[in-house]
């Protein structure tokens, strides 16, 4: 929990000055931008009209050529087509994309996604193998396939083509394909490399249809694909930067007006169909839902979802998706209060550098979270091993300096077998062997992750504001920076030596903080999710000005607009901290 532990941004007084006049635009707003580093106006304007034009040609990305005039003659000669991807949202939304596109032109093409229980990540020889027995003579991948060097060797055994897309880091060396599309290849000038493997798949999309229509120009109409590009874009938390930004935003505004049976049947199921849609409402509402299918069973029923027609059978599969959402959650609690349980007993155990826990019985399909939601708590790395038997399934999560492939590379004479990047991994282990691997990984830990590195980092202000610049005007500034999510944050931004002039607990359990705030002239609204403990240290600061750091936001209650404050976090402001308040001016409002 925050307590004034902030790194203010700071930004050149003639930058922030030509950018407010060049824009027409508020000090506060030029100040964010400058704080991000953009600093002149023509870039800036880029950055605010984030249009579809500003998307990059498709055959910039190489060997794009080659995959486009390959999927182009398939589709004229009538051959079989399958597209292989992988099952989470990001996969998901590919494939359908794809396969979507493909039947718009008349293309014979069926689709397979693996089971993550049964098949584990990515092109696997069975499926090379299923293919060429099915008589399929171009297989695609999407998001998946960058490292499959034995399954592409294998495909042209067989007499199967194979064009890989893929978003994830390419090795020195590729699989031998008739075409590897990947923005991360080391060879690659593409202009930006942070596309989802969805992102990938409209690429491709874009490329076949330039093939197809003989035109020079992209002619892909957009609005039948970017809600699904958008989708698994936020969903697998792609950094909502350069091309990201503009497929989120557009896409966002498509949702609630989408041509797509399922999306729109989902966001029925989960309540959205009548909002106003951000990206938190994609990576907390509908991503979730999708990837609850691959995750307690077959994904094959969430791609169902996007390529049906049918508003019956789409709304069918949501309510389905919904249902297996809630026991994902229900999973997902019972592994993590089992976990913290076991942290809170084991003295010894809140004193390691990592965790390392092994339960029978807790579903390999839902430990990542719990990994992650430890992470959260603890900031500190987590592997958390399901156990079956003799044998175990693991799912491992990071924090930034901490490199957790490596770290299983040097225990790796302890498991089975494992995978994954810097901040996730999966392992496969024997039972036995767990105590060797929890103390060789703890010991890494022990001695790589500094006490710095386990401190919670700063809050990160991007300006300072007087009250009466936090207004309706504001927000809808701001808005123009979104959508907000990794590596785009939500602009907070800090207000100093303000009265709390009434606050109390809200919420169950008195979870979150509503304030009143003043700064003698103005009044603003202030509520602090999750801050609810936080009411003792105003109470313990009584007759103190505060410092609050919050985003700024429109809310709607009752009927009536009103600016309000959504606090990040609040300190005992250093200048005026010595004032006081007269007699009833601070008031602890009942619940």
């Amino acid at each position: 929990m925050r307590r004034g532990n902030w790194q203010v941004s700071q930004a050149e007084p003639e930058v922030v000055s030509s950018l407010a006049a060049g824009l027409g635009i508020s000090r506060v707003t030029a100040h964010v931008l400058a704080s991000r580093g953009i600093s002149d106006v023509v870039s800036a304007r880029r950055f605010l009209d984030a249009d579809p034009r500003q998307l990059h040609n498709p055959f910039l990305l190489n060997d794009m050529d080659r995959a486009a005039t390959r999927v182009a003659r398939a589709i004229r000669r009538g051959e079989r087509i399958r597209v292989y991807g992988d099952y989470d949202v990001d996969g998901i939304s590919a494939t359908a994309l794809l396969v979507s596109f493909l039947r718009r032109h008349g293309a014979k093409v069926d689709y397979q996604l693996p089971h993550r229980l049964e098949d584990g990540y990515g092109l696997h020889m069975a499926a090379v193998e299923k293919a060429a027995h099915d008589g399929i003579t171009l297989l695609i991948t999407v998001d998946c396939g960058i490292t499959a060097f034995r399954e592409a060797s294998h495909c042209r055994s067989l007499g199967v083509d194979l064009v890989i897309t893929d978003h994830h880091e390419a090795q020195e060396t590729l699989p031998d394909a008739i075409a590897v599309v990947d923005p991360k290849r080391r060879d690659s000038l593409y202009p930006f490399r942070e596309l989802a493997g969805v992102g990938v798949a409209l690429k491709l999309a874009q490329a076949v249809d330039m093939c197809l229509s003989g035109r020079l120009s992209e002619s892909l109409p957009l609005e039948h694909y970017l809600d699904l590009v958008a989708l698994g874009t936020i969903g697998d938390v792609m950094p909502l930067v350069g091309e990201n930004r503009v497929i989120a935003r557009y896409g966002l505004m498509s949702m609630p007006r989408s041509e797509n049976t399922g999306i729109s049947a989902l966001l029925e199921a989960s309540g959205l169909s009548d909002r106003k849609l951000e990206a938190w409402h994609v990576s907390f509402g509908l991503a979730p839902r999708i990837n609850a299918a691959g995750r307690l069973g077959s994904p094959d029923m969430a791609v169902e979802l996007f390529l049906t027609d049918k508003a019956e059978e789409a709304a069918w599969i949501a309510r389905v998706l919904n249902g297996k959402n809630q026991e994902r959650q229900a999973i997902e609690d019972l592994i993590l209060a089992q976990a913290m349980t076991r942290i809170g007993e084991d003295p010894g155990l809140r004193e390691k550098r990592a965790i390392v826990l092994a339960g029978a019985g807790w579903h390999p399909g839902v430990i990542g979270i719990v990994a992650s939601r430890l992470v959260e708590v603890f900031n500190r790395p987590a592997v958390l091993i399901s156990l079956d038997g003799d044998t175990g399934r693991g799912s491992g999560r990071s924090i930034p300096g901490f490199d957790l492939y490596e770290a299983l590379v040097s225990c790796r004479d302890t498991l089975e077998g494992f995978g994954g990047h810097e901040l996730a991994c999966g392992l496969t282990i024997r039972r036995e062997n767990i105590r060797a691997f929890s103390e060789r990984f703890t010991e890494i830990a022990g001695t790589m992750i500094t006490g710095e590195m386990l401190a919670p980092p700063p809050l990160m202000v991007d300006a300072e504001a007087d009250l009466h610049e936090i207004g309706e005007d504001l927000v809808r500034e701001l808005e123009r920076l979104g959508p907000y999510g990794v590596s785009n944050p939500s602009p907070v931004i800090v207000t100093r030596n303000l009265r709390v002039l009434e606050y109390r607990r809200i919420g169950r359990d008195g979870k979150h903080l509503k304030m009143r705030v003043g700064d003698g002239e103005w009044v603003r609204e202030a509520i602090g999710f999750g801050l609810g403990e936080r009411a003792m240290d105003i109470f313990r600061l009584r007759g103190a000005a505060i410092d609050v750091a919050f985003s700024p936001e429109v809310n709607e209650w009752n009927g009536q607009r009103f600016v309000r404050l959504n606090v990040k976090d609040f300190a005992r402001s250093e200048e005026g901290s010595d004032e006081s308040y007269g007699p009833g001016s601070w008031t602890a409002a009942s619940r």
